[in-house]
């Protein structure tokens, strides 16, 4: 089943409904892949009961983690701004002012990076607090609306994931997918690319799953020359 949209000006665009469908699957799929990384670490811990740090942890949805980690995971809740969920007031470009280093076994955070001024600094100071082969998931917009302005500063594809998390910050990329899906109309046509934008599906979302391998340095920079492989295509 397709929706089709005509226009006075002769333009028209069909939309395949089942992708509302396939959405949903989209952010399951998101979640199912996160709760196996989290049930094989737990147990790669035992008998410890592993650090669970939630950064940006204001608000219901940090609460409900709260409720699904526990009572596998000690759930340490850090924000800039108190909270009932919060355990932990901090800056998450200065994980290492409030939390020891090497203390936690697992960074999580859910649509935070867009607002933090450095990604990179954020992922750097996460390594410093993880313990070697601790966890790091994260997921950050793909294609979503501005919101929080003017802190909203940043969007991310699933290859971006490999730019903030390699050899030189410390990690290794375990899993990756995008999650949601969504048709960006633009209100505006012009030839090329943005004239096919209506009926090319595009992700919501971007979930990183990562494993610490080594400490890095303060001043690392994450760039790695072998990232520099293949041609830019401007199609």
């Amino acid at each position: 089943m397709r929706l089709r949209l005509r226009f006075d000006d002769g333009r028209s665009f069909a939309f395949p409904l089942q992708d509302v469908v396939r959405t949903e699957e989209h952010w399951n799929f998101g979640d199912q892949l996160m709760k196996t990384h989290l049930k094989a670490h737990v147990a790669a811990c035992a008998p410890r009961r592993p650090v669970f740090l939630d950064v940006g942890a204001r608000g219901p949805l940090s609460a409900n983690m709260r409720r699904m980690v526990e009572p596998d995971w000690r759930y340490l809740g850090l924000d800039y701004k108190r909270d009932e969920n919060v355990d932990i007031k901090g800056d998450a470009h200065r994980l290492t002012d409030v939390i020891e280093p090497g203390s936690v076994d697992m960074v999580h955070s859910s649509e935070v990076m867009e607002h933090l001024l450095s990604p990179l600094r954020f992922v750097l100071e996460s390594n410093r607090v993880l313990r070697q082969g601790g966890l790091f998931i994260a997921r950050m917009p793909t294609i979503w609306p501005l919101h929080a302005e003017p802190w909203d500063f940043w969007r991310i594809s699933a290859h971006g994931w490999g730019a903030l998390l390699n050899q030189n910050t410390g990690f290794e990329i375990l899993d990756r997918c995008e999650v949601g899906q969504v048709r960006v109309v633009p209100l505006l046509g012009r030839p090329g690319g943005v004239g096919t934008m209506a009926g090319s599906p595009a992700p919501m979302m971007a979930l990183v799953v990562a494993r610490k391998t080594h400490e890095v340095g303060a001043d690392n920079s994450g760039w790695s020359e072998n990232l520099r492989a293949g041609d830019y295509d401007h199609a």
